[in-house]
């Protein structure tokens, strides 16, 4: 039976270049809690706008490309991967105050919003979490369709961006299985595009053409947006992820342009791969890294350009440590508890 469970769901190809995206994607989100959060006061408002530019769709573009090399639906297995690191984490946060913490203990079981006193970040940062899940849900149900009702479901996801960006109608305080209704539908189509992209297995060549016009676009949808409303800047981008509405997604499929643009099968960096492969730890522990520099924040009092590098080192030295430990933690629980192998491996894609 668990050599049944092993087959289906096997990955049957490993793409470095997605690994390396993967880990730069979870560099990045430690930058943007770095400029953002304890960075706000000092950070200029360009720079919190460009790091913006990588971002969580990237992330689920990456996503929808790894799911396209899988066999079988991983959702239970990435399900269970989640419950079982945020209960971990609720447990060694019970470990380090003394206190056993049997809220945030119940919420990572049942993957509700946390609320640890000590790492705020954390409860900022976890909306991915129920929106990974539900996009992942979904995901699974659309590929048993056909092409017909996916491409069906993009022309109406633009439709109702377009709509938003005119003031016509708004879903944002919709929710569907714990998770934002807005967030679903935009992920989701960025999710599938990047299945149905690596679906087609295209020669490097004409990747570089489609990252090209998808960059050309990008920019230049977005350069119209501002011209149409001037307030639409780079500066201000955070203001339209939070509803998500159109100039945050045109301004965040550069960076999928970019991505497409680069791809090398054969390029290898064995550290990013490494983070990129254990991404889900990584982004636990960026929660840990960015509060501890809200605490550290007030103690340095230097030029922001001088500022920030110190403050982003800190960041990734904190939560290069916690993600390790937790990585130990949970794999060795993992093999307690007698989940199959290839279940861990596959759920760092």
């Amino acid at each position: 039976m668990k050599e049944d469970i092993l087959n289906k769901n096997e990955i049957t190809e490993r793409d470095s270049y997605l690994d390396i995206a993967r880990g730069i994607c979870s560099i990045s989100i430690i930058f943007i809690h770095t400029v953002f959060w304890s960075g706000e006061g000092y950070t200029p408002k360009i720079l919190q706008g460009i790091a913006l530019l990588i971002d969580v769709p990237l992330f689920f573009f990456i996503a929808g490309c790894t799911r396209s090399l899988t066999k079988g639906d991983l959702v239970i297995s990435a399900i269970l991967r989640f419950i079982l690191s945020f209960s971990t984490t609720a447990l060694l946060y019970s470990l380090f105050t003394f206190k056993l913490d049997v809220g945030n203990l119940s919420n990572a079981l049942t993957l509700n919003y946390p609320d640890y006193e000590k790492i705020p970040l954390m409860k900022g940062s976890f909306w991915f979490v129920p929106t990974y899940c539900v996009v992942s849900i979904f995901a699974a149900i659309l590929l048993r369709l056909s092409r017909v009702v996916t491409y069906t479901l993009f022309a109406l996801c633009a439709l109702y961006y377009i709509a938003t960006f005119t003031n016509t109608t708004s879903i944002s305080t919709m929710q569907v299985l714990g998770a934002n209704a807005n967030f679903v539908l935009f992920y989701l189509t960025i999710y599938m595009c990047g299945y149905l992209f690596h679906a087609q297995r295209f020669p490097i060549d004409k990747m570089r053409k489609i990252g090209a016009i998808i960059i050309g676009l990008s920019l230049s949808c977005f350069a119209a947006l501002s011209f149409i409303d001037p307030s639409i800047k780079i500066s201000n981008l955070q203001i339209f992820k939070f509803p998500l509405t159109l100039p945050y997604g045109v301004a965040s499929t550069l960076s999928i342009g970019l991505c497409i643009l680069a791809w090398n099968p054969n390029l290898k960096y064995l550290r990013i791969q490494h983070i990129g492969k254990n991404a889900l730890f990584y982004y636990i522990a960026q929660a840990i890294g960015g509060s501890f520099l809200l605490s550290l924040n007030p103690l340095i009092q230097l030029p922001w350009a001088a500022k920030l590098p110190i403050m982003f080192t800190i960041n990734v030295i904190v939560t290069v440590i916690f993600a390790e430990i937790l990585r130990v933690i949970v794999l060795q629980i993992e093999k307690l508890i007698l989940l199959p192998k290839t279940t861990s491996r596959k759920l760092r894609s």
